[in-house]
């Protein structure tokens, strides 16, 4: 057996960045995490999207059960997914034996901005609109905050490595919780 970290928030507010940079961090002091993200998951199991729903449940249901799977099987899990709906964070808490919800924190328009930049490339450098570009669809997500994250980070204030390195400490709390005591 071994831990689950969910790294949700809304669009923009770093999931990706920090997730990648947990799971580097970790892996430079020899613990190998499997890194799942909502994305790749997503165009996996729905080459067709429709955005529906529907295919939001079925694939924030698959993040759950590969997150156990892989964790039940001793890989350790960082999840990289916004999953707006409280419930599927939540399937997960009670699912997954070793699990951790952290909660990115961060002003609307300061992810919008960030989204828009990464996903669009409309943001110019000094964050004013590139000249030439259309209107960017609106960052609209109803999002559901954590009732109960085991850590909360506010984006907006702290920097990526301070960032990281909360979640890397709370990745080897749970990594010695469930590995137990060093044996002598």
């Amino acid at each position: 057996m071994s831990w689950v970290i969910w790294i949700t928030g809304l669009p923009g507010s770093g999931k990706t960045t920090l997730a990648r940079g947990a799971v580097q961090a970790l892996a430079s002091r020899g613990i190998r995490v499997s890194l799942i993200e909502f994305p790749e998951i997503y165009r996996s199991l729905v080459p067709e999207p429709h955005g529906s729903e529907a295919e939001h449940e079925v694939v924030h249901r698959a993040l759950v059960s590969m997150a156990k799977a892989l964790s039940d099987s001793g890989v350790p899990v960082v999840v990289d997914a916004a999953a707006p709906r409280r419930a599927w964070r939540d399937l997960a808490r009670r699912t997954v034996k070793c699990f951790a919800e952290v909660q990115l924190t961060c002003p609307p328009e300061v992810c919008g901005t960030r989204e828009r930049a990464t996903r669009w490339g409309l943001v110019a450098e000094g964050g004013g609109p590139r000249p030439g570009t259309a209107a960017p669809p609106e960052l609209a997500t109803a999002y559901e905050y954590s009732l109960r994250p085991d850590l909360t980070i506010p984006t907006d204030i702290k920097t990526i490595w301070i960032a990281v390195d909360e979640v890397v400490r709370l990745a080897l709390g749970l990594h010695r919780q469930v590995s137990g005591p060093p044996r002598d």
